[in-house]
């Protein structure tokens, strides 16, 4: 055989089956749009149906029933006193042998006061958004909580900066190795907040009637995520996350069928009737405000509740936890009422 042509011969061709495959995108999209959006007034009639479902989505352990009343084992390290604030670093045994680490701030007036959970982004950790040697874009972001009289765990995610610390990890390959087995990063970190959660429970220094949750980007998502499935966090802050998923699709954000079932709003909805806050930057460069401002205009046209539940701001910053103290502060009346 010795026919030759250029390399761009079959692009036309090539270009016809791109254009197919986007075209089979939009039309499952616009279908699954349908679906999803249609169903929104009912989560609010059926939140703990869709709870249900919702972790059915992300996988197991969130498939499976929880005990809250299961306490873990812990390791538990003194790590410094500051003013009237000990802080401890805190490992518990969430699944056999998973040791979920994080700091923990707690007064020492052996009085009951609420738990925050501080929740840090992408190539953070409980370090970084507690302000022990940076605070980034975090603004002090756990100072700040503890300010309020509350305690405070801080949990390491798989999100820390692998260069920085030395501890080198994939992610998203970790993230499609539990897909395939029937679970997801995302399902494994999100009960091990709740099963941390059981642990300070237990505690004497803990009001168990006032457990709050604010988060950074992924910190964010994972503040959105945790609050949607476990019911004793009383109010969330979720700040620079909520958005429309289509524009920002990453992969450990994507579910079979996600879009079918849940999307930012639906996940939010399920935070009803708890008090949930959603704040973006005007400015933020990874996550547009304009787009998440549509989304949740959206999200509210459909819903046939009152809107004191749930509260969108837009403030004056980038990819950040607004810097603002208002945002904090209103949050913090609603949480602690």
């Amino acid at each position: 055989m010795s026919y030759t042509e250029n390399r761009w011969q079959g692009n036309e061709y090539r270009q016809e089956y791109l254009n197919g495959i986007n075209n089979i995108v939009n039309v499952l999209r616009k279908n699954a749009d349908e679906t999803r959006i249609n169903r929104r007034s009912d989560i609010l009639n059926n939140v703990d149906f869709y709870r249900k479902k919702l972790g059915e989505m992300l996988g197991y352990p969130l498939n499976k029933s929880f005990d809250t009343d299961d306490i873990p084992n812990i390791k538990k390290t003194f790590v410094a006193k500051d003013g009237m604030i000990s802080i401890y670093r805190v490992q518990i045994e969430v699944l056999k042998d998973l040791w979920f680490y994080g700091l923990y701030f707690e007064h020492d007036d052996n009085n009951k006061h609420p738990l925050v959970i501080c929740q840090h982004g992408g190539m953070g950790t409980p370090e970084i958004c507690s302000s022990l040697f940076d605070s980034s874009n975090y603004n002090n972001m756990t100072k700040r909580v503890l300010s309020y009289g509350v305690n405070a765990f801080a949990p390491q995610l798989l999100l820390w900066h692998s260069n920085t610390y030395g501890i080198d990890y994939d992610r998203r390959e970790i993230d499609q190795s539990l897909k395939q087995v029937g679970s997801s990063i995302t399902a494994i970190e999100v009960y091990a907040i709740m099963k941390s959660i059981n642990y300070f429970c237990s505690l004497h220094q803990i009001d168990t009637s006032k457990i709050g949750m604010v988060g950074l980007s992924y910190g964010g998502f994972y503040t959105l995520f945790t609050t949607a499935c476990d019911t004793r966090i009383k109010a969330a802050l979720s700040s620079s996350f909520y958005n429309n998923r289509y524009e920002h699709n990453w992969s450990d954000w994507v579910w079979q069928n996600s879009a079918g079932e849940f999307l930012d709003s639906e996940v939010a909805l399920l935070v009803y009737p708890r008090y949930l806050s959603i704040v973006v930057g005007n400015d933020d460069p990874l996550f547009k405000a304009e787009s998440a401002k549509k989304e949740f205009d959206s999200m509210m046209e459909l819903c046939n509740k009152n809107h004191e539940w749930i509260k969108f701001d837009i403030f004056e910053g980038v990819h950040e936890f607004p810097t603002q103290e208002d945002y904090l502060k209103n949050w913090m009346e609603k949480f602690m009422k």
